[in-house]
């Protein structure tokens, strides 16, 4: 890129001297905010990800269920709001209600929680008081041709919700007396606190987003906001140059403080979230959301009480995954034209026809060729940076797995920086493959 050193210079000189000295979030920077803006700047994003199986055209049937240590108010509501999201693309021709349908969605609920916690942020001399209502959804997920009974996709998903209420600000030595020139909480419907119906609606309504999101074509179109006190590396933001914003946020001297230095963590992994929705190589893509996942990462790590920084990093693990999903799938099918199945690539998506004489798509994870040992660990780890969470749910899905746990096996992950989490998942996958069956009742 022309110029590129100056240019970075240029930036760090600028952009220290006008971030908002003392302000714990990169999105509200008290009398810097009032001078410089007059409301929050965001830009727009469109996010365009294939389908793991695309149904256009499909009719399909959804099924819906729950273990018995689910409460039966989430299955309702899952059910409507399944059809909401599926319906939404009226374009790719998918029918719910016919009564010949040719695809079973079956959806079993295995874990829903929510939750209620008090925190607290300090913000120059005042102290904002919070109620933080989490919650949290694991569901299996099988996609059926019911002509065939051949599985299309299957899979387990985990969804994590958390939204922050400000109950109260209070001056700091005031002796716990209210701030008079604090802004009150408002009582609109979006920052009162939710009731029981509509915090289950909020974390079903999540879940139900990442199961359609693996059947139709993700194209959301979004807005994105923009820290404060960083104006000349916004400019690049607004105008779309992506590719100047990532190397001049990248390029500038970290701030000397770590609050500070996350608003440009941030940009560094908005760059590259936005740069890899743009790319039409898969591989560069997903190389993009690493950067882009470890980036914001990195930013949280830095201003633990920034909780808009949640949304982005779930975004781009979302978006990894994806592609992580796909490239599975593509590598699986590897095997699968040997089979007479002829494989096509349409986009980033893997679209297989049976052979001759045969109906209905061929069925994913056929012929896999995926090995499951140590070093694809490793790889998930340190090259696609997937957190401990869903390198245990790789573990756990392993057919067959083939994980080394000798001493040498255990200290090779040990030194790819495996955690004990994810080394005791792999030794109870192992043990649980060599143990002997239970003995039968006479």
């Amino acid at each position: 890129m022309r110029s590129s050193g100056f240019l970075c210079i240029a930036v760090v000189t600028i952009a220290v001297g006008t971030l908002p000295l003392g302000a714990s979030s990169c999105f509200s920077g008290g009398i810097v905010k009032t001078i410089e803006r007059s409301k929050p700047q965001t830009v727009a994003l469109t996010r365009k990800l294939p389908p793991v199986i695309d149904l256009a055209g499909a009719r399909v049937r959804i099924k819906v269920s729950k273990m018995a240590s689910v409460k039966d108010d989430p299955i309702d509501v899952m059910q409507t709001k399944l059809r909401a999201v599926l319906l939404k693309d009226r374009g790719r021709g998918i029918s719910l209600d016919d009564p010949h349908p040719d695809t079973d969605l079956i959806v079993k609920v295995t874990t829903f929680e929510t939750a209620e916690q008090k925190q607290q942020r300090q913000n120059g001399n005042e102290t904002s008081s919070y109620i933080v209502i989490l919650g949290n959804m694991e569901a299996t997920v099988e996609v059926f041709d019911i002509k065939s009974g051949r599985a299309l996709d299957s899979e387990n998903l985990k969804d994590h919700y958390e939204k922050w209420f400000l109950t109260g600000t209070v001056q700091n030595g005031s002796k716990g007396m209210p701030n008079p020139f604090a802004k009150k909480p408002k009582t609109s419907t979006d920052d009162r606190l939710p009731t029981a119906s509509e915090r289950i609606s909020d974390v079903v309504e999540g879940m139900a987003n990442k199961i359609a999101q693996r059947l139709v074509p993700i194209d959301d179109r979004f807005d994105v906001e923009l820290p404060y006190g960083l104006k000349d590396l916004d400019s690049y933001a607004r105008a779309g140059n992506w590719g100047a914003l990532k190397e001049a946020a990248e390029s500038m001297t970290p701030l000397p403080k770590a609050e500070e230095d996350s608003c440009r963590l941030y940009l560094v992994g908005l760059s590259s979230e936005a740069i890899a929705y743009q790319e039409k190589d898969p591989k560069k893509a997903q190389d993009l959301l690493v950067n882009a996942a470890d980036a914001y990462q990195k930013a949280k790590d830095s201003n633990r009480s920034e909780e808009k920084f949640n949304e982005p990093i779930s975004r781009a693990q979302q978006s990894l995954e994806r592609y992580i999903t796909l490239e599975k799938i593509a590598r699986s099918h590897q095997g699968t034209q040997s089979r007479g199945v002829k494989v096509t690539q349409a986009g980033n998506s893997v679209v297989t026809s049976p052979p001759s004489g045969g109906s209905g798509p061929a069925p994913v994870g056929a012929a896999a060729k995926m090995v499951y040992d140590n070093a694809y660990l490793i790889k998930l780890k340190n090259i696609n940076k997937m957190s401990d969470r869903l390198i245990i749910s790789e573990v756990q899905d392993a057919n067959p797995p083939q994980f080394d746990i000798s001493p040498n096996g255990i200290a090779q992950l040990l030194t790819a920086n495996m955690s004990e989490d994810v080394i005791l998942a792999v030794k109870n996958k192992m043990k649980s493959r060599t143990a002997p069956p239970p003995a039968k009742k006479k």
